[in-house]
């Protein structure tokens, strides 16, 4: 979304209204947290962009609907993303040390030209308000390791307690504070 802001930057008014939708472009390889989470709808974002001339203050509302699915038990989840967004405006030129600001991007916008394209900053604030993991819920038991019948139904009824030969030989040392050594099932 690029938002003409020509006005505002000559002081002829003084602030304005934004209500718009957007798709998210999250680039060609998404975050870890967003494999597999696909965005069904258009985002939405309303705020304002308001000011003196030359010192503009952007603040957004920002919801995303998504779906994806349990990192835990692969349970398909949906849910939408809600956060806030504030960031100073200027134009391209107008801030000392330019170079050094692009550094905290996450406070500053730099319009060139009269414009300001809020798409890859309202991206880049998606990726970072997302969640590390899509749960179906904080308590999800995720999958059996022997059967993969998801365990949010209970128990599957599958041995847990399993032998492996290749560790027998762990059992058979001694430690120092240990009299007799272990012994292998």
């Amino acid at each position: 979304m690029t938002v003409d802001i020509k006005e505002l930057l000559a002081g002829r008014t003084c602030g304005m209204d934004l209500d718009f939708s957007f798709r998210p472009e999250l680039g060609p390889e998404p975050p870890v947290a967003l494999a597999g989470v696909v965005f069904p709808e258009d985002a939405h974002a309303s705020g304002r962009i308001a000011g003196p001339a030359g010192c503009l203050r952007l603040t957004l509302s920002v919801t995303v609907p998504w779906q994806g699915e349990c990192a835990r038990c692969l349970t398909p989840v949906s849910g939408t993303l809600e956060f806030g967004m504030e960031r100073t405006v200027a134009e391209k030129g107008t801030l000392s040390h330019e170079e050094e600001i692009a550094d905290y991007s996450d406070e500053y916008l730099i319009a060139e030209r009269g414009m300001l394209d809020l798409t890859p900053s309202l991206s880049d604030a998606i990726i970072c308000y997302f969640p590390e993991k899509v749960l179906c819920s904080p308590d999800c038991p995720g999958l059996c390791p022997v059967c993969g019948k998801p365990l949010s139904g209970g128990d599957c009824g599958c041995k847990k307690d399993t032998h492996d030969p290749r560790w027998d030989v762990l059992r058979t040392m001694r430690f120092p504070d240990e009299e007799t050594p272990k012994k292998s099932n």
